[in-house]
């Protein structure tokens, strides 16, 4: 029989060993290998489903107020599918230098944040058109989307033009050469100077056939003249005929409706009106169809050679000097005849006696939604009844500045036939 020596045994114990390791390692190295490897994160869509783009100008007394919507669209954030749609701000304050920022989630502090995409600076005005152009155009680049929704933000006075030629560190006298007329798009205070822009040059800075919907957050743009003026920059615009509180648009009430493949314009204007409505406070909104805008122009230029009804008796939008008169209101009263004394009651019963068919039809499409308190913003009552949802300049050609401006707008050569297709140029 074999008797193995020590030397063997050695050797047959450090072989089984050896194999045990060897197995054991096989072994284990196929566990390893099975083990599933965490997912990796998926990157975002190359073309999001939809994005908004906030303009806000607030070099000016308003510079709180946007750092509080800011923070009501970060608060929202997580509400919102951002990783399918997009929210890009561009903004600048009076501390703040102008920038381009877009929503995202902070993994590291597990909230949502604005980055910064692009830094502009202060060469031009935020309010001068060849800016606004440049920050569309670089919005559209970093933001491909299926739907695109732009919202102008800032102190806003409707369609008469500052007249600036938005040269920078120049004296108000300088720029304009005449008077102090004060209406327009957005305010940028600089070094001591200010800049806005007239409704034709905010136009002209808009691309066509890009957005869906331009929202004015923002004073006085809901009137027909700056409705007619954009018709052709987006499917449809929101704006209010009336000032707006410094809060603005309540976005944590608003975003949801807005970032979505295809945006709740109603729903969210009014989320927007309810909210000062249930605080009893003046507000009013209107959401224009601006395919439809040619049908109300069309009846207003069969009415351009009409009188309308004295001016005392027309509901005012404005205040501290701000004619913007309902649209509806104002063109229904060149139907009405001339009675021989004119007051209160007369011009009441007058309107109320006459069923303007052909004014309803074309409004109820041009404004598919409409939403006012019963109050104005000097908390004393506006009538609902002769709420349109839209303003207008009461025309009366004093051979003013203004005037001439004013017959430079689309609506105007439109209305008075000098072009069935205004001429841009």
């Amino acid at each position: 029989m074999f008797k193995p020596s020590f030397v063997n045994k050695y050797f047959l114990h450090t072989l089984c060993l050896t194999c045990s390791l060897v197995i054991f390692g096989l072994i284990s190295s196929c566990a390893r290998h099975d083990e599933p490897k965490p997912e990796p994160e998926p990157e975002k869509p190359a073309i999001v489903k939809s994005s908004v783009l906030l303009y806000a100008v607030a070099s000016n007394n308003l510079s709180s107020s946007l750092q509080s919507d800011i923070n009501e669209i970060l608060r929202v954030a997580p509400e919102l599918d951002l990783f399918n749609n997009d929210i890009f701000v561009y903004y600048l304050t009076n501390n703040q230098a102008p920038a381009l920022y877009q929503t995202e989630y902070d993994k590291t502090s597990g909230i949502y944040k604005l980055v910064k995409r692009k830094d502009y600076d202060r060469s031009q005005y935020s309010t001068d058109p060849r800016r606004i152009r440049g920050v569309i155009e670089d919005y559209l680049h970093l933001s491909p989307a299926d739907t695109y929704g732009l919202i102008f933000w800032s102190h806003g006075t409707g369609w008469t033009p500052y007249f600036s030629d938005h040269k920078v560190n120049q004296s108000e006298v300088s720029q304009s050469g005449r008077g102090g007329v004060y209406k327009s798009f957005g305010y940028d205070s600089y070094n001591g100077t200010v800049d806005q822009c007239d409704i034709i040059e905010l136009a002209e800075a808009v691309p066509e056939d890009i957005f869906h919907y331009i929202w004015f957050d923002c004073c006085y743009m809901g009137g027909i003249e700056t409705v007619y003026q954009l018709r052709d920059k987006a499917d449809y615009m929101v704006a209010y005929c009336t000032e707006v509180w410094g809060d603005g648009m309540q976005y944590t009430l608003t975003m949801p409706y807005l970032v979505n493949e295809q945006p709740d314009l109603k729903g969210a204007a009014k989320a927007f009106s309810d909210y000062y409505i249930n605080q009893q406070l003046a507000v009013t909104v209107g959401v224009y169809d601006l395919s439809q805008v040619e049908g109300v122009a069309e009846v207003a230029a069969e009415r351009f050679n009409l009188e309308p009804a004295p001016v005392v008796f027309m509901q005012n939008y404005g205040r501290q000097g701000y004619d913007f008169y309902d649209f509806g209101q104002y063109l229904k009263s060149k139907m009405i005849e001339t009675p021989e004394k004119w007051s209160t009651s007369v011009f009441d019963s007058s309107m109320s006696a006459f069923d303007d068919i052909q004014l309803n039809a074309a409004l109820s499409k041009l404004v598919v939604f409409k939403q006012s308190a019963d109050i104005n913003f000097n908390r004393s009552p506006l009538s609902l009844d002769y709420f349109s949802g839209l303003s207008v300049h009461y025309f009366k050609n004093e051979n003013t500045e203004k005037d001439a401006y004013y017959q430079q707008t689309d609506w105007y050569k439109r209305i008075s036939r000098q072009s069935e297709f205004p001429d841009r140029d």
